[in-house]
């Protein structure tokens, strides 16, 4: 039986001190064309550190922090406030041509991943529920599900989620990563995007199908960042 090390890549996701969070990976792109898809300009990024991007965008500030960096051929954006993450729109422009991976912790305890390719959504599934929705191939979810079976009966189902989404990306998200110095920027609120689907032409618009996850229905809340 496999166990939680106390110095696991992914420990962080799961302490009581991130109540919430949106990360998403974007396969091949780098980390300033990650910051365009979402809005930002990234001419006006800077390397900050949890502390200075604080300083820089006390709480309260109208818009979203995005702290951004490289895990091998993927970049990942981080956000830990009103995120921009899970939206279908930034959804769509960081995988356009591409792979993107969303993961949405909220602090209700609803918890959702989502990969897509080219814009259109392979899998999506709530970490720990027994079925996953999207056109497919399910391949995170299968993953999950095989850790799962290997995992103590109380691992969080969360942790062995993005477990499985380091070894799709073959690299894991270290808390030293993200407490320290990141590419960060800023969306102020007049520059975010909306929370309505979008369509491909000639493309229906996509159906709720089952059980609603929180990076689709339910409004995160302000958090700090992970410690």
């Amino acid at each position: 039986m496999m166990s939680i090390d106390h110095d696991d890549a992914w420990q962080w996701a799961t302490d009581p001190r991130t109540p919430t969070f949106c990360i998403t990976f974007t396969r091949g792109a780098t980390p300033q064309d990650v910051i365009a898809a979402y809005g930002a300009d990234p001419t006006q990024a800077t390397v900050l550190t949890p502390a200075q991007a604080i300083e820089a965008f006390p709480a309260g500030t109208a818009g979203t922090v995005l702290r951004v960096g490289a895990l091998g051929r993927w970049s990942f954006c981080y956000e830990n406030r009103e995120p921009e993450g899970f939206k279908p729109a930034v959804l769509h422009r960081l995988s356009h041509a591409t792979e993107t991976i969303q993961v949405f912790k909220g602090g209700d305890g609803m918890n959702g991943i989502e990969r897509l390719q080219a814009g259109h959504t392979t899998e999506r599934f709530e970490p720990g529920m027994a079925t996953a929705h999207g056109d497919g191939p399910h391949l995170l979810f299968d993953q999950a599900q095989r850790l799962t079976a290997a995992q103590p009966p109380h691992t969080p189902a969360l942790h062995t989620a993005l477990r499985a989404v380091g070894q799709y990306i073959g690299a894991d998200l270290h808390t030293a990563t993200l407490n320290g110095p990141l590419l960060t920027a800023f969306v102020a609120d007049g520059h975010r995007s909306p929370r309505t689907p979008v369509s491909a032409p000639g493309q229906r618009p996509a159906r709720s199908l089952g059980r609603n996850l929180g990076p689709v229905e339910l409004p995160p809340r302000e958090s700090p960042a992970p410690s």
